[in-house]
């Protein structure tokens, strides 16, 4: 896909990508950093969402009007949602990182899927799902980075550009963000 078709990209993660096609020292760090924070965004954006379909069936709760989403705010309240919330506890929100990000991701889209939750904006669960081979695979690759042995300088280029490769499926995913405004 060419660089031109992601320039709808957040420039929290279009800015790294960009700067990760030109070959050079920092490469590796960019295609990282656009990734981590495409998972980063898209955790925001699914728990945000969430949060404020829970808002609004709580304030139309407490205005005493009936709402559409009791179903759901039964749900939210049922032996599925505390199931969630240890998921989410073992998870630790705290001092995030690219594996909590992507395991809050799983986790949302499990409940939301299990209990037809629909979002707002569903298309920021749908990415994961979507693209859950490469996510999973970019996971990997950064945990092999950061605990393993370093690339062979001969080999750098092309395993670099394999990343990008996958990187580019996922970033692929988040098209609808040049609808959203």
């Amino acid at each position: 896909m060419p660089e031109s078709s992601f320039e709808w990209l957040p420039s929290l993660i279009a800015v790294p990508y960009t700067r990760s096609k030109k070959k050079g020292g920092q490469r590796k760090d960019l295609l990282r950093i656009a990734f981590e924070n495409s998972m980063s965004l898209l955790g925001a954006m699914a728990v945000g969402d969430l949060i404020d379909i829970i808002r609004s069936m709580e304030q139309a709760s407490e205005e005493g009007e009936s709402s559409e989403d009791n179903e759901l705010f039964d749900k939210l309240q049922g032996e599925d949602a505390d199931e969630l919330l240890h998921d989410l506890r073992l998870i630790g929100m705290e001092q995030m990182s690219l594996g909590k990000w992507v395991a809050l991701l799983r986790t949302l889209d499990s409940f939301c899927t299990k209990q037809k939750i629909n979002l707002t904006l569903p298309e920021s669960l749908a990415v994961y799902g979507k693209a859950k081979k490469e996510v999973d695979e970019l996971v990997s690759i950064r945990n092999h980075d950061a605990h393993g042995p370093a690339i062979p300088e001969d080999k750098l280029d092309d395993e670099l550009d394999r990343r990008q490769a996958l990187l580019e499926k996922v970033l692929a995913k988040f098209e609808f963000l040049s609808k959203w405004r």
